[in-house]
């Protein structure tokens, strides 16, 4: 069974195997043990006619931290407003969350003032650029296969309740932004489980969601950003991880 990093602080076992056991699957490609495609390919471009013109981007940073109980994984998200042309500051945001600095400067704040924990409420409400960062130099993203899509979720262990295929996330990469590390780069095309563009909530205002509305989704997904971490006890040697969160689309979800 495929171990999973879910959440922010995850204590990492300290040997090789279990590690290794990350990316285990019954239902293997060619890619180094990564899952076959569940849904659209999301390294390919994003098909129909609609228009991407997303006005935030999204930063998922990780880094692994000393705990009292060993190294354990760290992950903070933050939605931002993407300024005209689009150009994301990337680099920016990473400093703000290498330093926990959420004010002054000149690098973009928090669109709703926000910096979440772990991976809760990772989750949108309209088109996005979507940037994970892994702040870590033994951490190699794994190039042929950033991200992928599982059929169950990371809180699904007994494999209950399929989730959506991919219908929504596209153009993924891997990009530089100005810094020794890289990120993995993709897009939120905003769209339901059938590939469908999702229109605007008609219940939200310009200022945010309605107060009191329960969040509703309209599309639910496990997505994996795919690693090989170097082993601490082999050099030379790295292990592939998956980092498992679940996301979605949806009316009243982050961010306004």
């Amino acid at each position: 069974m495929k171990k999973m990093i879910r959440t922010g602080v995850v204590t990492l076992l300290a040997t090789t195997a279990l590690l290794a056991a990350s990316s285990v699957s019954a239902n293997k490609d060619n890619y180094g043990g990564t899952p076959a495609m569940y849904g659209n390919n999301p390294m390919g471009p994003a098909p129909g006619p609609q228009n991407f013109a997303p006005q935030i981007f999204t930063v998922v940073y990780m880094k692994l931290a000393q705990t009292p109980a060993g190294p354990a994984l760290q992950a903070q998200h933050a939605y931002f407003p993407l300024p005209p042309g689009g150009q994301a500051d990337v680099l920016g945001v990473v400093n703000r969350f290498r330093n926990n600095s959420w004010s002054g400067g000149t690098a973009p704040l928090p669109i709703d003032g926000k910096v979440r924990a772990d991976f809760h409420n990772f989750t949108f409400s309209q088109q996005a650029k979507i940037y994970i960062v892994f702040d870590d130099v033994n951490a190699a993203i794994v190039g042929q296969r950033p991200i992928y899509f599982t059929r169950f979720g990371a809180n699904d262990p007994t494999l209950q309740t399929p989730l959506d295929d991919n219908e929504s996330f596209y153009n993924a990469q891997v990009v530089n932004f100005g810094d020794p590390i890289q990120a993995i780069y993709f897009e939120d095309w905003f769209r339901d489980a059938n590939g469908k563009p999702i229109p605007p909530d008609p219940q939200k205002t310009a200022t945010g969601a309605v107060a009191g509305k329960p969040r509703q989704q309209i599309a639910r997904y496990s997505i994996n950003f795919n690693y090989r971490l170097a082993s601490a006890l082999t050099p030379g040697v790295s292990i592939p991880i998956s980092i498992d969160p679940d996301t979605g689309n949806g009316y009243d979800d982050p961010p306004p």
